[in-house]
C-alpha cells in the first residue's frame, strides 16, 4: 500500500492536487464480530478491546510516526508475530485507560523480504 501511495503522491503532485497520507494501527487478540442489531437497522461491527487498542493506536500515528518512511504501528502482542519478518524501532510505551497492562508500541522501519541479499563469492 506504501508503494503505491507513492506512485499515486508523484501523480497528484505533477497534477497540482493535494496528497493523501494514512495511517495504519495493528493489535492481536480477541474480539468479537457480528451483525447487529434489529432487523430494521443491521449493522456489522466488531467489538472488544483488541478493537478499542487498534483505534488508540492507529490515532497516534500523526505524532509518531512524522518522519518514518511507514505509517505503521503495532503493539508487541504483533510484532511477536512478524518480527522475524520486518524491522521495526520502539517508539512509545504507554498506560491505556481501562488495561492493566502497559502497551509497548512499535513502528514498521523497514521489510526484511526486500533487503538485498548478500551475493557469495566463489572459491
Amino acid at each position: 500500500m506504501h508503494e503505491k501511495l507513492k506512485e499515486l503522491n508523484q501523480q497528484l503532485r505533477e497534477e497540482g492536487k493535494p496528497e493523501i497520507q494514512f495511517g495504519i494501527g495493528i493489535h492481536t487478540g480477541t474480539l468479537v464480530a457480528g451483525s447487529i442489531g434489529g432487523s430494521r437497522r443491521l449493522n456489522y461491527s466488531v467489538l472488544g478491546d483488541t478493537v478499542n487498542v487498534t483505534a488508540r493506536i492507529e490515532a497516534m500515528n500523526k505524532e509518531l510516526t512524522t518522519d518514518k518512511p511507514y505509517k505503521i504501528l503495532l503493539t508487541s502482542e504483533t510484532f511477536d508475530y512478524v518480527s522475524d519478518r520486518y524491522d521495526a524501532e520502539q517508539v512509545a510505551t504507554i498506560q491505556l485507560r481501562g488495561r492493566q497492562q502497559e502497551t509497548i508500541i512499535y513502528n514498521i522501519v523497514g521489510d526484511r523480504a526486500l533487503e538485498p541479499v548478500a551475493e557469495i563469492g566463489n572459491g
